[in-house]
């Protein structure tokens, strides 16, 4: 989940915003007056940590400035979601097939099988039904989805 901090400075000379977030490694802000419209920037950083380190730092020069902190939202990123709703889709089809583990569950077996999708299953997994074919063919999809590590 990201964190998105939103700072304001409100004094007699101005009434403006400025609020960030990362996500992945790429850094996030908007900024502009409160009553008006914002302004943003997205800047890609070659690791999430990077973003963080600048993140901080622009943290510090704002409040350096007299920016104050007002409130922190917790969201889910875009690429969270898809990963939820990936891995939603993926358990309804694998209960379809009477497959009861998660899609995590599955893929620690994959990697314990040292099952790739390049490979497919093991020869001499054992076909018995069009039940064990079936959920063969899903294990197989399953194995074409990528996978953050």
């Amino acid at each position: 989940m990201a964190k998105k901090r939103r700072f304001e400075m409100r004094n007699y000379q101005s009434n403006k915003f400025w609020q960030t977030w990362v996500e992945g490694s790429t850094f996030y802000a908007e900024w502009g007056p409160l009553d008006g419209d914002p302004r943003s920037q997205k800047k890609a950083f070659s690791s999430s940590w990077s973003a963080e380190n600048h993140k901080d730092k622009k943290i510090r020069e704002k409040e350096n400035k007299g920016y104050i902190e007002v409130r922190t939202i917790t969201f889910e990123t875009d690429a969270e979601r898809l990963r939820r709703m990936r891995d939603e889709a993926v358990k309804k089809e694998l209960e379809k097939v009477g497959i009861k583990q998660s899609a995590d569950e599955i893929k620690a077996l994959l990697k314990q099988a040292k099952v790739t999708p390049s490979v497919g299953l093991p020869k001499n997994a054992p076909v018995d039904t069009r039940a064990d074919k079936d959920k063969i063919e899903i294990v197989e999809r399953f194995q074409m989805l990528e996978f953050d590590d």
